[in-house]
This record gives structure tokens, sequence and C-alpha cells, in this order.
């Protein structure tokens, strides 16, 4: 959670020491976890993302397999794209809301590859629409504020004011702790569309 909030305050370098501080098993997911959300939302790097993304590949598939995080952080950054986004597609297929929202993230990055940011917006937008409450206060992505973030950027790029205006407002009310570190982005551009 510090290191949520060195980010927020623009301390990179208290970040790094953070996570290479942060000792145990846990911690190392943790940390890897970290370093490749930090690259995939343009984040300033906090270390050795593609040596992060090894170490989070090469765990036993067993642990790999429920990994809901792991499996979008690495789709995200374009590791096993098609293997991770399957397994995440599976997950979601279980109904819960979690694998489903990041699985439309990847879909949503899709649309915009190929050129599509309405079809993006509309899926971050019912995929920002379900999560896990109990889960979002203090997980890495459960709230989702990678993919509300995205929103933000992508609607304020199309200069769409009333999603910027909804998309921003998801952060008034900080529904995770991790939503501090899109914080001053946001607020940037919340205020850049309002003016």
């Amino acid at each position: 959670m510090g290191l949520a909030t060195d980010l927020a305050a623009g301390w990179t370098d208290s970040a790094r020491s953070r996570l290479d501080r942060a000792g145990g098993r846990w911690a190392e997911r943790e940390r890897d976890l970290w370093l490749l959300v930090a690259r995939d939302v343009g984040l300033p790097p906090l270390g050795d993302w593609e040596r992060a993304a090894a170490r989070l590949s090469a765990r036993p598939p067993a642990v790999q397999d429920t990994d809901v995080t792991a499996h979008w952080a690495l789709a995200r950054t374009g590791i096993d794209r098609s293997r991770h986004a399957a397994a995440l597609a599976r997950l979601a297929a279980g109904g819960a809301p979690l694998p489903a929202s990041l699985a439309a993230d990847l879909q949503a990055h899709a649309a915009l590859a190929r050129g599509d940011s309405g079809a993006a917006l509309r899926l971050w937008d019912g995929a920002t629409r379900r999560y896990a409450v109990l889960s979002a206060p203090l997980e890495l992505v459960a709230s989702l504020w990678p993919l509300r973030l995205d929103l933000v950027r992508v609607a304020a790029a199309r200069r769409d004011s009333a999603v910027v205006a909804r998309g921003c407002a998801s952060f008034d009310a900080l529904m995770g702790y991790m939503d501090q570190v899109a914080q001053p982005e946001v607020a940037r551009l919340c205020k850049a569309t309002k003016a």
C-alpha cells in the first residue's frame, strides 16, 4: 500500500526501494505484478519488467492456472498473449466479476489496436460496472483502476466530455487503495477536459 502512496506522490525512487525490500514468496509475485502493471499503464519504470514476466510465466501450471491478475498483466504486456487471454476468458466464463472485467479490457485494447476507440470505450464502460467489492480496497487491480484510467485517457483524446466526466467520477470515491496511483493523471485529464 505504501508503494501506491509513493507513486501517487511522484516518489518513484521510494517506490522502487519498497519493491526491492519486499521479501517472502508472496512478495515476489506482488513485486512482479507491480512491475508489469506499471509498464502496462504507463507509470514510471519500477524495475526489470521482462525478468518479472519471465518469473511469472515460469511458475508451475497449477499455480498459474487461477491467477487472474497474472494472466491479465502478462497478456497486456504481450507475453504469450493468446494463451493468457484464453485462460482469462476461461476464468471469466465462471461469472466472477474480476476475470470478466479484465477479459473485457483485453478486448478493449484489441479494439483500440484496430482503431475502434468507440468499441473500446463501450467495453471499458461495461467492464468497470462490475467488480468484486470485497477485493477492491486492497488488491492491485481489483478496483479496475487501470481500466478506468484507460477509459478516461481515450475519452479525453476523443473529447467525449460525458464519458470523461463519468470516468473521473469513478475516481472521486476512492474504491481501492491502489486507485491513488492514477489520481495525478486523472486529475490532470479531468481538469483539462473541463477547461
